[in-house]
Order: C-alpha cells, then sequence, then structure tokens
C-alpha cells in the first residue's frame, strides 16, 4: 500500500485510488467506505468518478471523518502496539 496513504487517512480525507480492484489500497477504501476505486489507464472511469464525486460532495465530511477513525483503529501506534501485545 502507498505510504501516503496513512498521512491522507490521518488527515481525514477521502480517497479516489487509482489501483487495481483487489490490490490492499482497494480493500481498505472499499472496507471502510473511504473513497473510491478507478482502474489505471482508465480515463472514462476516472471523468466518472470525479463527477460523481462532485455530485455527492455533501458525502466527503463523513468519508473523512471514516477515513480518520480508520486511521485511529487499524493504523496508529497504539493499534499496531496492540495488535503486537494479542500476539505475544
Amino acid at each position: 500500500m502507498p505510504s501516503r496513504t496513512y498521512n491522507i487517512l490521518a488527515a481525514g480525507r477521502p480517497i479516489l485510488a487509482l489501483t487495481e480492484e483487489g490490490s490492499e489500497l482497494a480493500r481498505v477504501v472499499q472496507e471502510d467506505h473511504l473513497g473510491w476505486i478507478v482502474p489505471p489507464d482508465d480515463p472514462v472511469t476516472l471523468k466518472e468518478a470525479v463527477i460523481e464525486i462532485w455530485r455527492d460532495r455533501t458525502k466527503l465530511p463523513a468519508m473523512g471523518e471514516a477515513a480518520r477513525a480508520t486511521a485511529l483503529n487499524r493504523y496508529s501506534l497504539d493499534a499496531a502496539l496492540d495488535k503486537y501485545r494479542r500476539a505475544i
């Protein structure tokens, strides 16, 4: 997963990811409804996604909150330490 993804989540921003379906990034975005997935090299779908984002822009604050919550609950230092504690 691209390292910048964690910064975007921590900043509480939805994600428009140009990635393959089934990738780790796609899974994270889809599982927690954090944004949109567009296949690479598909400008038509990218255009449609941008239009959809614009039309549904009232959903962006809630998606941003979900992104921030995901960052804290799944990818923060505390979350990582908790996973290590449980593993040990």
